[in-house]
């Protein structure tokens, strides 16, 4: 059992679908899901937890159809190593001071 989270997008050709989808399968659509119009219909991304995406693919869902992007899991885990594991605050006299530039 994978505890990995699978991102993938979810293309019908109705939001209806996408709703009923989301709703069966408790995909996770984000806190603001924005399905986008293409010229399949409409499309957003999801994500689910590796078993239930595998589940998920051996269903047959006329009208929908769901494209693998990235397994987020290892991509958050490859980006953290850029991430330095010092306190870049831990000299007072490289803290930021001021109002900054604001744009």
């Amino acid at each position: 059992m994978s505890d990995d989270i699978i991102r993938f997008r979810l293309t019908g050709t109705t939001l209806a679908q996408l709703r009923v989808f989301a709703a069966e399968t408790g995909a996770d659509l984000g806190c603001r899901a924005v399905a986008k119009r293409d010229a399949n219909g409409f499309s957003l991304d999801a994500y689910l937890i590796e078993d239930l995406y595998i589940e998920v693919l051996q269903q047959n869902r006329d009208g929908i159809s769901i494209e693998f992007i990235e397994n987020f899991t290892q991509t958050s885990r490859s980006r953290r190593s850029e991430v330095s594991s010092g306190n870049r605050y831990s000299n007072p006299s490289s803290i930021p001071r001021g109002l900054g530039i604001k744009e």
